[in-house]
């Protein structure tokens, strides 16, 4: 994490704004973005994924979506424009770096009004859009505000960026995984029988918080028992039992950046019918591990860990792939599945996480983030898989 410092500190009673990325980063990532446009016959593009928007300029305000956005990005040639209103344009004078050149424009009415009025002042004829982001209604109005300007649906134009991880962002990374380790670690230790999934799911979410979290990554799963068969489940008023697997899937989130990871454990003694699918899951996950490497592909990295479930006679169990990338979402590109279209670079983050899941009975799935290498992958999460089972 980089910050930037005031020429003379003792000149403000405000301390320096603290900046996730450096201005070079920033600088590059908008020349690379202009770059793309340039090669699709774009002269713009509106960027409307909040996560996108801070990759590129670094300002981090919350969006309450579909219909709440703390601003909107309009990247042109030789300008860049912040939509924003009110309630954000303290927040972006802390955030933004002035020499970026960025206009903050406060909007007094509706959104699209203001987008549009942008781009019609700087004469933009070929707008790119992202259409797995912007809805239909704000485009329809920006549309037919826009006469003299065609809509351009786009994909791909920043993620691709935000797959590699610079050494910044795995600085943050790794200390989110550090915090959900250490949560888990500690909290794991503390379940008993007679609690509530609820109750051991906030447990969690609490120790995330006080080891200095922001806040937690994605709802907490504690899925015990038969509920564990539910890959996502949903923490209830189930009580944790002996002898019931518990499916524990949480993650930290912190400056932005999320972390990620599941553990299943057993209260008590346990059962041969769970030792048997724990230790199958466990060997699939260590053979994804041990396998993944940059220029796999992304349904190679997926078969590593299928195939040791598929022999062991439990492959229609397997219901989901493999992993994803996570980052500033907790699930983004690229990904480990059988239909990935995806190949592995140096630096992406991938989770690792295979799982068999069992109705009326529960479920198994060991979940790691890797950061893929050259030559192997290094597992970032490392907190107790309990292999004596």
């Amino acid at each position: 994490m980089t910050a930037t410092q005031l020429a003379n500190p003792a000149e403000t009673e405000h301390a320096a704004p603290e900046r996730l990325y450096s201005l070079d980063a920033l600088k590059t990532r908008i020349e690379r973005v202009r770059a793309e446009l340039d090669a699709r016959g774009l002269d713009s593009m509106l960027v409307s994924h909040p996560q996108n928007r801070n990759y590129l300029i670094g300002f981090g305000g919350e969006d309450a979506p579909p219909l709440d956005t703390a601003g909107m990005l309009l990247v042109g040639p030789d300008s860049l424009v912040l939509v924003t209103d009110g309630r954000y344009t303290i927040q972006a004078a802390g955030e933004l770096y002035p020499e970026l050149g960025i206009e903050v424009v406060a909007r007094q009415g509706r959104v699209a009004t203001a987008i549009a009025e942008q781009v019609a002042k700087r004469k933009y004829k070929r707008l790119g859009f992202e259409t797995a982001h912007l809805l239909h209604m704000l485009w329809r109005s920006i549309d037919k505000s826009l006469p003299d300007t065609d809509l351009i649906p786009v994909t791909r134009v920043v993620e691709p960026l935000r797959m590699i991880k610079s050494n910044d962002e795995m600085a943050i990374l790794r200390k989110a995984i550090t915090i959900s380790d250490q949560a888990f670690n500690i909290v794991s230790k503390r379940l008993t029988p007679g609690m509530t999934e609820k109750q051991a799911a906030w447990d969690i979410e609490r120790t995330m918080r006080d080891l200095g979290a922001d806040e937690r990554a994605f709802g907490t799963i504690m899925a015990s028992g038969p509920n564990g068969a539910m890959a996502h489940a949903v923490p209830g008023n189930r009580l944790l039992r002996e002898g019931e697997p518990i499916v524990i899937d949480m993650g930290a989130r912190l400056d932005g950046y999320n972390s990620d990871m599941t553990r299943t454990i057993i209260l008590g003694e346990p059962t041969d019918k769970f030792r048997e699918i724990y230790n199958i899951v466990l060997a699939a996950h260590l053979a994804a591990e041990r396998g993944i490497k940059a220029g796999m592909s992304g349904v190679e990295c997926d078969k590593l860990a299928r195939d040791v479930i598929d022999a062991a006679g439990y492959g229609d169990t397997f219901t989901h792939s493999l992993g994803h990338g996570i980052g500033l979402e907790v699930h983004e590109g690229p990904s480990f599945s059988k239909m990935s279209e995806d190949t592995m670079e140096e630096g992406n983050v991938m989770s690792v996480e295979p799982g068999i899941y069992i109705e009326g009975w529960g479920g198994v799935r060991i979940e790691d983030l890797v950061l893929v290498r050259h030559d192997d992958a290094e597992v970032l999460t490392l907190a107790d898989k309990h292999p004596a089972y």
